[in-house]
């Protein structure tokens, strides 16, 4: 955590892969690219060896061990997912190496993917990082480019700015190590209700979501469901109810609100 002399704190999320940063809108997947699920950044991996962004608890594992839930003492909530329908190869290709409820810090490695593997068996090997809660009162920058897994920042989370001097804050907030300006940086959106303070809703019922059928199966599948939240608006959006329904949208938003 950096904190310049403005008083804006900034928590850098690290590079979970060595490899090539890039905005996450160039995932070929739309459950990432609209960022349905969280806002972040994703990476083009050059090896497998997957290590913990931030300083976290591990609230969940996908079963098929493709996915990592995290989240930080000051309540961010990361996930990490490997690979783009890496779910269908059931844990082959990937070795964890923690546990949920373990206590990790940046840098320490969570899992091992084959990398090699995978790339025979033809599978897209981008990796999103999304940040998926946690964002209430904090904006973020994004980096992209050459990174190294535990060492390179590829989102700087800011907390506590004031109004004014915020733009000079973000500037000064997203740097490498050495204090140079990180190349590439970008501002992702803000997802804070400053006026309210309005937090998320609990964890959503997925046993019910399943019933809505295969159209959202695919984010219950990467989404970790012991930690990590998504809004029902974000989950309504993505199953194309809005566009089916229209103005009725509204109410079967209510109404499932009512089942959760």
């Amino acid at each position: 955590m950096n904190k310049n002399t403005d008083g804006c704190i900034g928590i850098r999320i690290l590079s979970p892969l060595t490899g090539t940063a890039v905005p996450l809108e160039e995932v070929p997947d739309p459950v990432f690219s609209q960022k349905i699920i969280g806002d972040g950044v994703a990476i083009l991996p050059q090896d497998g060896n997957l290590v913990s962004p931030i300083d976290a608890e591990v609230v969940s594992i996908a079963e098929t061990l493709h996915a990592y839930g995290l989240r930080s003492e000051n309540g961010i909530e990361v996930m990490i997912h490997f690979g783009l329908e890496t779910v269908a190869l059931k844990g082959e290709c990937f070795q964890c190496c923690v546990k949920v409820g373990d206590k990790v810090k940046a840098g320490e490695l969570l899992a091992k993917a084959d990398l090699k593997a995978l790339e025979e068996k033809q599978v897209n090997t981008i990796t999103p990082v999304l940040i998926c809660g946690g964002m209430e009162g904090r904006s973020m920058n994004a980096f992209t480019g050459p990174v190294k897994a535990g060492t390179d920042a590829v989102i700087t989370v800011l907390d506590h700015c004031p109004p004014d001097g915020t733009a000079e804050a973000e500037t000064a907030a997203l740097q490498n190590p050495d204090g140079a300006p990180a190349a590439n940086a970008s501002s992702l959106t803000d997802t804070a209700d400053r006026k309210t303070g309005k937090t998320r809703k609990s964890l959503i019922n997925f046993d019910f979501l399943q019933k809505l059928g295969k159209v959202l199966m695919t984010v219950i599948a990467v989404m970790p469901a012991a930690g990590l939240m998504i809004s029902v608006g974000k989950l309504i959006q993505m199953a194309g109810i809005q566009a089916i329904y229209g103005p009725k949208a509204d109410v079967l938003k209510s109404d499932i609100n009512d089942i959760l």
